[in-house]
């Protein structure tokens, strides 16, 4: 069986990162956590234990082709009856593990055969359901449609065959099993079915002329344990000496069918868990009506640097081992422009939503020459909510996932660094600022063409000159180095003229001053405007105190 999740693999129980093939590169968990995924992951992930998705979202593709491969699957899923038909299938395996797990915590032998014949009648029942699902659907992906080929295959095999042929035998003969248990405390008989008058009849039409208009209902119901007592099975023991020829057939059924779910089916509920839960995610967008879209990626071409067999992607080994002089580590034009159209924060968007908000989009378009961002602006502005959304991109894309937006091209970046600052923590023994230093230091030796590195506002726990001495020094570094680089920062002589280098700002609103647009747009830094708006907000200008002095 082919995965739906890894083009071309074979898993068989193993995925890359898990003992297949070469270790991956594994998102850390830091990044998510400053993207704010590691909240989206969560809330991806929640209720859906069995199925251990958190690791897959810290394994971003090997490259643009496995992002397509991935895409064509979630577009196969906007059909609505595949959709609903595999989320079916999902519960039924679930109820099919279920039943199992009791089959294993049974304390009585007939009753573990029991709900281990039913946990293999509903296995089967999910692969009927699932074939008729996938054989109905229009596919377009290589995934599904080679996983459809497998599963035709599979339930054509003689093994399973004899499977779905043996339990349905063996629930008719269950099924016809009839018995009558005697009453007569404390005796409990058991006897051999016998065709008996049934008594309710009778009795109603006895007391019915006692009934006066509608009595009180003092039926309760009153669920079992889902385990036999030791009476049950004392019964159950003496109805199969009636019937010796079934049980004994049901007993060797489970003798010879423990194992009956194959690891392929195992993998493929597995992995389609993946598409759906990422699908349950993003609904609520969808139907508040902010868009999504399948990203255009593509490998970055640098100048120096051999193209691959995949267009253009250096191998892992020669990325960050050049000279920093070398012109294969200088920044170098992308080959192609790189733009968002309403570009959002998911995570923020549905926190929005529930509260009757509507989230604010943004653009952005770069020319390929264009690769350091500084984004300054007020605080609260939205700054750190839009360089949040840009990793966010990067990083949804190189898991082939749809990504917040209208539309969006941009380089197949699965290396996302990031640096939020942070207060310091008198635990670690290390002040702010050697914390900003040891992981740009980390940052620097990594970050290369095809990277993209996101920085909040660094140094902020040093002295002005210092902070625009050693970020100037980092964003030239990065340059060097060919990764794409957002800044925020308050510190706007940074987005002074640099090759490559696209001043941002966080709007706010010309009819009032002191309120934020969170629209991030091309402009020249303006701190001192946005200072002086907010003193003039609480009347705190110099022309403002002036004049309440003299009053």
């Amino acid at each position: 069986m082919s995965s739906i999740l890894w083009a071309g693999a074979e898993p068989d129980g193993e995925i890359p990162g898990e003992g297949a093939g070469p270790e991956p590169h594994r998102t850390p968990d830091q990044t998510l956590i400053d993207l704010n995924l590691h909240r989206a992951v969560a809330d991806i992930t929640a209720g859906k234990r069995e199925y251990s998705l958190e690791p897959l979202f810290a394994l971003p593709l090997a490259n643009p082709e496995d992002v397509s491969f991935r895409q064509e699957i979630f577009r196969d899923l906007e059909e609505p009856a595949l959709y609903q038909g595999l989320s079916a299938f999902a519960r039924r395996l679930s109820a099919v593990r279920r039943s199992r797990a009791q089959a294993e915590r049974a304390s009585y032998p007939k009753e573990r055969h029991r709900w281990h014949l039913d946990a293999v009648t509903g296995y089967c029942d999910a692969l009927r359901g699932l074939a008729e699902t996938l054989e109905a659907a229009p596919l377009t992906s290589a995934g599904l449609k080679g996983f459809r080929d497998w599963l035709r295959s599979h339930r054509e095999s003689e093994p399973f065959r004899n499977l779905s042929r043996s339990q349905e035998t063996l629930q008719k003969e269950l099924g016809a099993v009839r018995f009558s248990v005697l009453l007569d405390l404390p005796d409990i008989e058991v006897r051999a079915w016998q065709e008996e008058e049934e008594l309710e009849g009778p009795v109603y039409e006895l007391f019915r002329k006692f009934r006066r208009g509608t009595s009180r209902n003092y039926l309760k119901d009153y669920p079992g344990s889902g385990s036999m007592n030791h009476m049950e099975a004392q019964i159950l023991d003496r109805v199969a000496l009636m019937y010796p020829d079934s049980f004994t057939r049901l007993e060797s059924f489970f003798g010879t069918c423990r194992d009956f779910i194959d690891p392929g089916i195992e993998t493929f509920d597995r992995e389609a868990q993946f598409y759906l839960s990422v699908l349950d995610y993003l609904a609520p967008l969808q139907q508040a009506g902010l868009p999504l879209c399948y990203p255009r990626v593509w490998l970055p071409v640098s100048e120096g640097v051999s193209e691959g067999a995949s267009g253009g992607a250096p191998e892992e080994d020669d990325r960050h081992e050049h000279d920093p002089d070398d012109p294969a580590r200088r920044g170098a034009p992308r080959a192609a422009e790189i733009f968002f159209r309403d570009l959002y924060d998911p995570v923020l968007a549905r926190e929005l939503i529930s509260q009757g908000e509507e989230p604010v989009t943004n653009d952005l378009h770069l020319l390929p020459h264009e690769q350091i961002l500084i984004v300054t602006g007020p605080n609260q502005g939205g700054k750190t909510t839009f360089a949040r959304a840009l990793g966010q991109q990067f990083h949804l894309a190189s898991l082939g996932c749809p990504v917040p937006g209208r539309e969006a091209s941009f380089p197949y970046s699965p290396r996302v660094f990031t640096h939020f600052g942070k207060e310091e923590d008198l635990q670690e023994l290390r002040s702010a600022l050697e914390d900003d230093l040891h992981r740009l230091e980390e940052i620097l030796e990594q970050a290369g063409p095809g990277t993209v590195v996101l920085l909040n506002e660094l140094f902020s726990s040093t002295t002005l000159e210092d902070a625009l001495v050693l970020s100037q020094r980092v964003l030239a570094e990065l340059r060097r180095g060919g990764a794409l680089t957002v800044m925020v920062t308050f510190l706007d002589d940074l987005a002074e003229d640099m090759p490559g280098l696209v001043s941002l700002v966080a709007g706010i609103d010309p009819r009032d001053r002191g309120a934020r647009t969170f629209r991030v747009t091309r402009a020249p830094a303006d701190g001192q405007s946005f200072a002086t708006a907010v003193a003039a907000r609480y009347g705190l200008t110099y022309g403002q105190l002036r004049e309440r002095i003299e009053s």
